[in-house]
């Protein structure tokens, strides 16, 4: 029996018809207002120093809190996928707005909570988590109220939420605006096509060193003519936040990513120590690469050329049905639930000009469903980043049964269900070459990845860190502060 073809385009109707002109989003949107101003008003008449007598209240507000974030994630999430699909959707634009008013709303009000939590003694507060209503969330709602008393005055916070309107996320989108406008030329059968930033960047993966020079050639173009634009977006964004944790009395930058992550800043510097002094076999693979390519030595945009003459070519439907029948050789759970989003159209993979660059994976926790965005044309790193985002979304499958204030994982966590599924598939490819030559690619492509996780990740890192100490002292404007960072950061890498 012949498998269906799979949808190249994801189903958002299922959630709200009509993308961002759906009348549906706009009643839900004023569903989480009510519901959120119903919240407020339960917060503010809370009296945590009667908590032991009216536990009841307790269980009451976190059961709208719960409520809350889970509506507050669907309608983010919609959006997010609106905007990705579609960067020049003005209407999507404009319900980001919305959602973000909706979410520094709800983080005022979660202020004020947070503000009460702390007030709690000590003894009170212990006797109040033996309930056995509250003896699963143990964790998260100590984690809350340490949390709450590092934070500033609630009216100082209330306003930083506000202000993070057109701070955090004004900045953000406005990189995501500037990105939008960003077009690669490529000549192509005699024809000159403008590609997406993702439509680009998987031609980064071409066989042809031609093809990958000119690209890389259009490409830093493109970008260089909006470097200063990207520059100032990328500087007050961190003016932001570096003039938040100044008031906090937060020196240092990595505290909030660390608290985030539940990480000491010791097991995050031992991390990259171990990258560190264990990255020769990855250069000595970079140095066997440029060999194979005959080449010198690597320029960037030879880091995703596959090796050798095999043609490794994975349709959307070919890619689909090898990650099915891998995953189901791992466990039968894990593959009828790939296959069930593929199915019932969970992704957007469409090679198509106007999407956002990238990949990820968003769950709807209303819906109890997850959509996963990238842009699929064929290449084993694509059939790869497919089942990685698929792995985040077993991941949020997998905690269906879990309370919901319990499903806040950290980006560690997170990373560590995606990649261990991108392995499974990474490892069937090698294991079930029909020759050495394939192999020999197959292999290529997963250090590939190896080293996009352990070094270029870890050349991110530098960077941010540098950049973070940096604007501490002053605006980085100049181009020459720019290669001044890279290049200290390209030395402590290679």
């Amino acid at each position: 029996m012949t498998t269906a073809a799979y949808s190249l385009t994801w189903d958002l109707d299922v959630f709200f018809k009509d993308g961002s002109q759906s009348a549906e989003f706009e009643s839900f949107l004023k569903e989480i207002n009510e519901a959120m101003t119903a919240f407020e008003g339960e917060v503010k008449k809370w009296d945590a120093s009667n908590v032991l007598r009216e536990k009841n209240d307790f269980l009451m507000l976190l059961h709208s809190l719960q409520t809350n974030s889970q509506m507050l994630r669907q309608a983010g999430a919609f959006v997010n996928c609106l905007q990705a699909q579609n960067m020049h959707d003005t209407k999507a634009n404009e319900l980001r707005g919305k959602v973000s008013n909706h979410l520094a709303r709800l983080n005022t009000i979660l202020t004020i909570f947070d503000d009460k939590l702390k007030t709690i003694s000590e003894k009170n507060w212990h006797q109040l988590l033996q309930m056995d209503e509250l003896k699963e969330l143990y964790f998260v709602l100590n984690e809350r109220r340490e949390m709450a008393k590092e934070m500033l005055p609630k009216e100082q916070e209330a306003l930083i939420n506000a202000l993070s309107v057109d701070g955090y996320h004004g900045w953000g989108e406005m990189y995501d605006t500037l990105v939008s406008q960003v077009k690669i030329p490529y000549e192509e059968n005699g024809e000159v096509v403008e590609l997406s930033v993702g439509q680009a960047h998987n031609k980064f993966s071409h066989p042809d060193r031609n093809v990958r020079a000119k690209i890389f050639e259009n490409w830093e173009k493109a970008w260089d003519e909006k470097a200063e634009l990207f520059a100032a977006t990328l500087n007050h964004l961190a003016g932001f936040r570096l003039s938040i944790y100044e008031n906090r009395k937060w020196n240092e930058v990595l505290k909030e990513p660390l608290s985030y992550n539940r990480m000491q800043k010791e097991t995050l510097e031992s991390m990259w120590e171990v990258i560190s002094e264990f990255k020769k076999p990855l250069t000595e693979y970079l140095k066997r690469k440029a060999e194979l390519l005959g080449v010198e030595k690597l320029s960037w945009y030879d880091l995703d050329a596959p090796i050798g003459e095999v043609n490794s070519h994975f349709s959307y439907q070919e890619g689909a049905e090898f990650i099915i029948q891998h995953f189901s050789e791992f466990g039968d759970q894990l593959a009828r639930f790939t296959k069930k989003a593929f199915e019932d159209s969970w992704i957007e993979a469409e090679d198509r000009p106007g999407k956002r660059p990238g990949g990820f994976c968003t769950s709807f926790p209303v819906s109890g469903q997850s959509r996963i965005f990238m842009t699929y044309s064929g290449t084993p790193s694509n059939v790869s980043t497919l089942a990685h985002e698929l792995g985040h979304a077993f991941h949020s499958y997998a905690l269906k049964d879990v309370h919901p204030l319990n499903r806040n994982y950290a980006m560690n966590v997170a990373e560590t269900a995606s990649t261990f599924a991108e392995m499974i598939v990474a490892d069937a490819s090698v294991k079930n070459a029909k020759n050495d030559e394939e192999r020999l690619a197959l292999l290529e492509d997963k250090i590939q990845r190896t080293v996009a996780l352990l070094m270029n990740i870890h050349a991110r890192f530098l960077f941010e860190t540098k950049f973070y100490e940096e604007r501490k002292k002053r605006d980085c404007w100049k181009r020459s502060a720019k290669r001044a960072n890279v290049g200290s950061t390209k030395r402590s890498i290679w």
